[in-house]
């Protein structure tokens, strides 16, 4: 089983000559803000290391959209996962 969230943000979209860094700490359109452009970056570390994935379509000028599919089945990571991650 997979459990999902996804979100959608309805501004201008991310622009195509950044969006081979959407998942870069920091990438913000919004300008000078704190902890902005962090999630994203976050998230990506995180999913994998639960099996699970990324998915992201951005419209220029629509929004963007992301979804995060995470399996519910998964056991809990061994000691050393955790101490490494």
């Amino acid at each position: 089983m997979t459990g999902s969230v996804a979100a959608t943000a309805t501004g201008q979209g991310i622009a195509s000559e950044q969006q081979a860094q959407i998942f870069d700490p920091g990438l913000t359109t919004k300008g000078v803000v704190a902890a902005a452009g962090l999630a994203q970056s976050i998230s990506y570390n995180i999913v994998p290391r639960r099996k699970g994935r990324m998915q992201v379509q951005i419209d220029v000028g629509q929004g963007t959209e992301m979804a995060i599919y995470i399996p519910t089945d998964l056991v809990e990571p061994a000691a050393d996962e955790k101490e490494n991650g």
